[in-house]
C-alpha cells in the first residue's frame, strides 16, 4: 500500500507540473536548446555550468542541482558540462521541476509530505516527481503508445530511446510507468554495478547509483548474454531488498538494460521469496544515547536509526579515556597523566 501511494503521488504531481506549462513551453523545452528555452520562459532562472568545488546533493541522482538561495531573487540551475547533450537536457528539466515545486507549484508539497511514510522521505519523493516531470516532457505518451508492447521487455526500452529526443535515464523512467506490476528498469554502464534505476510500486523507490548487484542474479551477467525470467535481487545488499524476475539485454559494450518485475515475462508461474538477511532482524542499541535503534534503515551501515536521537551506526561517538583522578571521560593532554579539568584545578 505504501509503495502504491508513493507511486501514485509521484505520478500525479509530475502530471500536475507538466499541465502547469502551456503547450508552446513544453514543445520548446523538449525540442529547442534547453538552456535557451528555460531562460526564455523562466527569466528568473539562470543555467550555469557546475564549477569545481560545487557538487550535486547526495539526495539528487542527476548531474546538477537547483539553488534558490545563492542570489535572491535569482534562481540557478547548475549542470555538469561534460555529460552528453541528452543527459544535460534531462538534468536541466529535472532541476526545473524543483524550481516549480518551490514557486508556482508549491501547493503540491503537501501531497508529497503526506506520502512520505514507510521509509520514504519527502526529498526522495520529490526526486521521483522531478524525474517523472522531466521524462514526461521529453517522452510523450504518444511515443510510448507506438513502440512499447506488453509484457514489458528490454527491447521496448531500446525502441522508445530510438524514437525519443531523450537520455536513456528519461526513457527508462517513462517506460517504467508501463510496468503492469511492481518492478524496475535498471541501466548498467559498468559490469556488476547499477548506473540508474527507475522503479514502479516498489519501496524504497530508489536503488543508489554505484550499488552492487547480486552475484547470483541476472544483472551481473547482463554484458555476457541476454536473459529472460531469471531471478535477481532489487536493492541487493541494502535494506528492503526484494527478489524479482529479471530480463536483460546488452545494448553495446558500455550499456546493458535489465527489466525487473514480480511476474515472469515468459508466462511461467513461480513464487518469489523476499530475502531478509540477519542484519535486518538483529536488535541494536545506539552508541550515542543508548536508545534502541528501531526506526527506518541506513543503507551504508545496514542498520536501523535510533528512535530517540535519530542516529545510525555509521559514526560511533568519540570516547575520551577515563581520568584516573576524577574518573570522568575527559581529554588528557599529551604528556600529562590527568585530564584538562584536573590540570586546571591543580594550577
Amino acid at each position: 500500500m505504501c509503495a502504491s501511494l508513493v507511486h501514485e503521488t509521484a505520478d500525479r504531481v509530475a502530471r500536475g507540473l507538466e499541465q502547469l506549462l502551456p503547450d508552446d513551453v513544453r514543445a520548446d523545452l523538449a525540442s529547442e536548446d534547453t538552456v535557451t528555452a528555460v531562460e526564455l520562459h523562466f527569466p528568473e532562472v539562470e543555467v550555469r555550468p557546475l564549477l569545481s568545488g560545487l557538487h550535486p546533493s547526495d539526495e539528487c541522482s542527476v548531474d546538477g542541482f537547483y539553488d534558490a538561495n545563492l542570489s535572491p531573487p535569482r534562481r540557478f540551475i547548475f549542470v555538469v558540462p561534460s555529460v552528453s547533450e541528452a543527459r544535460r537536457r534531462f538534468t536541466i528539466l529535472h532541476e526545473l521541476g524543483h524550481h516549480l515545486l518551490q514557486t508556482s507549484a508549491a501547493h503540491f508539497l503537501d501531497a508529497i509530505d503526506a506520502a512520505a511514510v514507510g521509509g520514504q522521505t519527502p526529498m526522495s519523493i520529490e526526486e521521483s516527481v522531478c524525474h517523472r516531470f522531466a521524462a514526461r516532457i521529453l517522452v510523450p505518451d504518444g511515443t510510448l503508445d507506438e513502440v512499447v508492447d506488453l509484457p514489458l521487455r528490454p527491447a521496448g526500452v531500446v525502441s522508445a530511446h530510438n524514437v525519443a529526443n531523450a537520455s536513456w535515464e528519461a526513457v527508462a523512467i517513462r517506460v517504467s510507468e508501463r510496468l503492469q506490476s511492481a518492478g524496475a528498469i535498471v541501466l548498467l554502464r559498468e559490469e556488476r554495478t547499477v548506473s540508474f534505476c527507475a522503479s514502479a510500486r516498489l519501496s524504497p523507490a530508489w536503488w543508489p547509483r554505484g550499488s552492487a548487484t547480486d552475484p547470483k542474479g541476472a544483472l551481473i551477467r547482463a554484458f555476457d548474454r541476454d536473459q529472460r525470467a531469471r531471478k535477481d535481487t532489487y536493492r541487493y545488499g541494502l535494506s528492503f531488498a526484494r527478489e524479482l524476475y529479471c530480463d536483460t539485454l546488452r545494448v553495446h559494450d558500455h550499456l546493458a538494460i535489465g527489466v525487473m518485475s514480480d511476474r515472469p515475462s515468459d508466462g511461467s508461474f513461480d513464487i518469489l521469496v523476499d530475502p531478509e538477511p540477519s542484519w535486518r532482524r538483529r536488535m541494536e542499541f545506539c552508541e550515542w544515547c543508548e536508545g534502541e535503534r528501531t526506526v527506518g534503515w541506513c543503507d551504508r551501515c545496514r542498520g536501523r536509526l535510533c528512535r530517540d536521537c535519530g542516529r545510525c551506526g555509521c559514526k560511533s561517538p568519540v570516547r575520551n579515556p577515563v581520568c584516573p583522578k576524577c574518573f570522568l571521560e575527559n581529554p588528557i593532554p599529551e604528556g600529562e597523566s590527568v585530564c584538562v579539568d584536573c590540570l586546571g584545578l591543580a594550577r
